[in-house]
């Protein structure tokens, strides 16, 4: 990197021979510009602060002292240098408060001249290189502590003895035996790779730091999880460092905690961390379970409960009210089985753009309800043997693009392959309803549900919904209902 250097002096001729006559890049040296006076140097500074000003003492309109001493207040990083003539003396002895580096003495020597600026870009170097090797020290610090946390939680006694022999005493010293706290954090974001994960990592350090307490290992471990783990301290440190990060985001965190008395215990303590990370399930995510939220859940799965699939909504509220009441301790087993249930709702709702396995086993029991849920209501909007494929093709079409503004007949029409007007006729007699009203009457119903269900002003439904303005929505909603959507959401408060 080139350091920037201004010249500036009120001869033309010194001031465009040291910036011609002397070969600046071969010590890192680029001119920013040239300056025939105080003010029009002051001037440049302003726009583009240099890094390095090399300037006359006297010269019109502003003199070099008075300009040396607005560019230290101003621009305390940039460093000087002063060209003064024979009768300058004087003046140099009010500079040096100003803390100039350097002066040379005109007729200018320009070896003087040259290592007078080499030796400020060496110190700049310098300047440069401490806080990238503070940065560079922290840096290794905490990948070092990472891999102390994985070798203590996945080997146990032999991840102890090989932390001492290499990393005793500078960056661990703990005691076999001691009060351990154990924590793991998932991140939901889907594809993380190496870059993204190293970026939580730092931030999870970050946050942690200045918090009370002894210091927090931090160690991505796999499929999203990040093990925290501290010695010899209470949850208080543990528990505030994962409130930051819920209460920047709970969507994205859930966590289990657990304790350990010694080292041996380490691996068995990290699987039950795992266990109650994964009770987030039923409790929701943004939260840190430990041992009080699994002692909740049930031991038992009855045999058959989850044999069978429920074929209608009612069976289905059944089932969902019955897991979210009972919270089954076997996770895996129910999340198995809710995703060959909505495996089969797919199916019956003619949609190819079906959930991957693994990323539906992070949505919690909440959201699977309400996707299942809402494929059942789509199913019976659609019945089973009720209507032309086109038309149920048409129909799904509708309910999974309705907040599209865009969404017309020619677009459903091309979906399933029909004309538009064959579309629109079949339809008709179908349904007994055109096509426009029937996304209207879809729009309605779901700016109702946000209504009842959120805090959203009509305007951040709006787009939510298919129609981009409020004022607009805001009309449909009262010719289709009788009432405006903010009577319609004060009437559903009153009734809850």
């Amino acid at each position: 990197m080139a350091y920037r250097m201004l010249i500036a002096d009120d001869e033309k001729r010194t001031r465009e021979s040291i910036a011609s006559f002397i070969d600046w890049g071969s010590i890192g040296v680029e001119i920013a510009g040239l300056a025939g006076n105080g003010m029009e140097a002051l001037e440049m500074i302003r726009r583009d602060p240099p890094d390095i000003l090399l300037s006359d003492i006297r010269m019109p309109h502003l003199d070099g002292i008075c300009l040396a001493r607005t560019v230290s207040e101003e621009y305390p990083d940039c460093r000087i240098i002063f060209l003064s003539g024979y009768t300058d003396k004087e003046y140099l002895k009010s500079a040096i408060t100003l803390k100039v580096e350097n002066y040379i003495e005109k007729p200018i020597d320009p070896e003087e001249l040259m290592e007078a600026v080499r030796s400020i870009v060496r110190s700049l170097d310098d300047s440069a290189k401490a806080p990238k090797l503070l940065k560079d020290l922290k840096h290794t610090s905490r990948l070092i502590r990472s891999e102390i946390a994985a070798l203590l939680l996945t080997s146990g006694e032999s991840g102890y003895i090989e932390a001492y022999s290499r990393f005793y005493p500078l960056y661990f010293n703990w005691k076999h035996d001691s009060d351990f706290t154990i924590a793991a954090v998932h991140i939901h974001e889907k594809d993380l790779n190496g870059d993204r994960i190293q970026e939580i990592a730092e931030g999870m350090y970050d946050a942690a730091e200045g918090l009370p307490g002894a210091e927090i290992f931090i160690s991505p471990m796999a499929g999203g999880d990040f093990a925290w783990i501290s010695s010899s301290i209470p949850d208080e440190p543990i528990r505030a460092l994962f409130k930051r990060m819920a209460e920047a985001e709970a969507d994205s965190v859930s966590g289990g905690i657990t304790h350990a008395s010694s080292i041996s215990e380490l691996p068995d303590a990290w699987h039950r961390a795992l266990l109650s990370k994964e009770a987030s399930f039923y409790f929701g995510r943004g939260h840190l379970l430990g041992s009080e939220e699994l002692s909740g859940l049930s031991d038992d799965l009855p045999p058959g409960l989850l044999m069978d699939l429920p074929e209608t909504y009612d069976e289905s509220i059944s089932i969902f009210d019955t897991l979210a009441g009972c919270r089954y301790r076997d996770i895996h087993a129910v999340q198995d089985w809710l995703y060959r249930f909505y495996l089969m709702m797919m199916e019956w709702t003619v949609n190819g753009n079906t959930m991957r396995k693994e990323d539906f086993i992070g949505l919690t029991l909440s959201e699977v309800r309400s996707l299942i849920l809402y494929g059942m209501n789509v199913f019976n909007t659609l019945g089973n043997n009720q209507y032309n494929t086109k038309v149920k093709n048409a129909l799904h079409y509708i309910l999974w693009h309705y907040a599209d503004a865009n969404l017309s007949i020619k677009m459903i029409a091309d979906k399933v392959g029909l004309s538009q007007n064959y579309l629109s006729n079949l339809f008709k007699q179908e349904t007994g309803n055109t096509v426009n009203s029937f996304i209207i009457d879809v729009r309605i119903e779901k700016t109702q549900k946000l209504l009842r269900t959120t805090d959203l002003k009509l305007y951040e439904i709006s787009p939510k919904v298919g129609i981009p303005d409020p004022n607009y929505l805001s009309i449909v909603f009262k010719n289709r209902t009788g009432i405006t959507p903010s009577e319609y959401r004060l009437q559903e408060r009153r009734n809850s």
